[in-house]
């Protein structure tokens, strides 16, 4: 599943194409777009623990996510 669902993790990936993955794995187009809402928050989580062990703080957490961000787009 997730090989189907990773291009939804880049960067301005867009939500186009859920019903042709929906349809190769089997799932409604509905539950596609729920996994996917799944995995993006699960790649938050994970994104975040690994920024705060950079940091010294709450407040340096969310700026250098910012920044981060900033750098991708």
């Amino acid at each position: 599943m997730f090989e189907g669902l990773k291009g939804y993790l880049e960067w301005n990936s867009g939500e186009t194409g859920y019903a042709e993955i929906a349809m190769k794995l089997g799932m409604t187009e509905n539950a596609l777009q729920q996994a996917v809402y799944r995995l993006r928050g699960q790649f938050r989580r994970v994104l975040e623990e690994e920024v705060a062990e950079t940091v010294d703080s709450q407040a340096h957490l969310h700026r250098e996510i910012d920044c981060l961000i900033q750098a991708l787009s």
